[in-house]
């Protein structure tokens, strides 16, 4: 076995140069606590953030409201698709993908169309965006994001890289009795990524992370305005952690994972008050997707969280019922440019209105489903084919 691994390993590396440094576009954790003292609009995407979850755990719980005071909570919101991977991009531009193009195109298309990102830039906001597994960042995309550069990565352990990479070979080729000794989570190898030379950390969706980052380390300060784009790991499972962020060695409960999530929040609210930058600040919290197949009914992950809340808004937390829709959060963004409230930034939707959600199986993207949602979000019994089909090659 060992033998296999030394041979195949040494050929991989002469083949693909694997013994030289190469520079590689790394998405650190660089400003992601630098707040400007003018003006901030931040967006805080904790991945899963189911809608009627949220409303089970929080509303009706006063201790759990006060968490999001000055924020509208808007439980009627469709998303655009039932997966991350195309939610983040829609998310960010508007633009709808519809198989018409292939995938590295439309993600770069996405950073370097997006009239967000004009807007944006128009009005002097240095853009951050923290979401390593984007995909279409390349070394002309990246210019947008002061947060992202061509550095040089390398584990943290070679130690612990060897024996992890002889685990997985164990884990093919070991007799079925030893497998067991020999599994490792292939997700663990992106904790040994560092950045060498003298940069921030190469940032992690990982909601522990994010936690003792904003619990321990303190605010810096900027002039200039500033856009914060971050994407946690948020309620995906495994269910690691309780209200209180602490381990369940044992894994726990949906539930669980969405009172952490309301904790996590809950930590990044306080230390942007804690600043002094809470006020000058659009937020805006919520999920890429649902999560149907493991809460309640099952339904097509079609029905995500969405709190906001504009510059200088105060109230007491709110809950708007309005049929929203991902296509809407291109215009609310302008409008929350423009000063407006999170409460008022979808008055003029109409009370009754069809809303489209495009389903794709998440093994193969290649064909999708629209769908209307002729109700309310979560409602599978409203949600209905519209006959359209888009398939890659077509």
């Amino acid at each position: 076995m060992f033998l296999m691994f030394v041979v195949a390993l040494t050929t991989l590396c002469v083949t693909n140069n694997g013994l030289e440094n190469k520079e590689n576009i790394c998405v650190t954790t660089e400003y992601e606590l630098t707040m400007s003292s003018d003006r901030n609009f931040i967006i805080l995407l904790i991945d899963t953030l189911d809608g009627g979850a949220f409303s089970d755990v929080v509303t009706g719980n006063d201790e759990m409201e006060s968490v999001f005071e000055d924020f509208t909570y808007y439980d009627n919101t469709v998303g655009a698709y039932p997966y991350t991977k195309y939610n983040l991009p829609y998310l960010l531009s508007g633009i709808w993908y519809e198989n018409q193009m292939p995938n590295e195109e439309y993600f770069e298309r996405v950073l370097t169309e997006s009239s967000f990102f004009d807007a944006l830039e128009q009005q002097g906001y240095a853009i951050d965006l923290y979401a390593p597994d984007f995909d279409g960042i390349n070394s002309q995309t990246r210019q947008r994001f002061e947060n992202i550069g061509m550095y040089t990565k390398r584990p943290s352990s070679y130690t612990t890289f060897a024996r992890w990479q002889i685990l997985l070979v164990g884990m093919k080729y070991a007799p079925y009795d030893l497998k067991r000794f020999s599994w490792v989570n292939p997700g663990a190898f992106e904790r040994l990524k560092t950045v060498e030379g003298n940069r921030e950390a190469f940032h992690m969706d990982n909601n522990m992370d994010f936690y003792h980052m904003v619990t321990e380390q303190p605010i810096a300060y900027r002039e200039d305005k500033n856009f914060k784009f971050i994407h946690l790991w948020g309620a995906h499972s495994p269910y690691l952690y309780d209200k209180d962020m602490n381990y369940i060695p044992e894994g726990g409960t949906f539930t669980q994972c969405m009172e952490s999530c309301v904790t996590l929040a809950d930590s990044y609210l306080k230390k942007l008050k804690e600043s002094g930058t809470y006020d000058n600040s659009v937020i805006i919290i919520l999920g890429d997707h649902g999560q149907g197949a493991y809460y309640e009914e099952y339904n097509w992950n079609q029905h995500p969280a969405l709190l906001i809340k504009g510059v200088g808004e105060k109230h007491e937390f709110q809950v708007n019922s309005k049929p929203v829709s991902f296509a809407d959060m291109q215009d609310a963004y302008i409008e929350l440019l423009d000063g407006s409230e999170g409460s008022t930034v979808f008055d003029g939707i109409p009370d009754v209105r069809n809303r489209r959600f495009m389903w794709y199986d998440i093994k193969d993207s290649s064909h999708m489903v629209e769908y209307e949602q002729t109700g309310r979000a979560g409602d599978m019994d409203t949600l209905v084919l519209t006959g359209q089909e888009f398939n890659a090659g077509e």
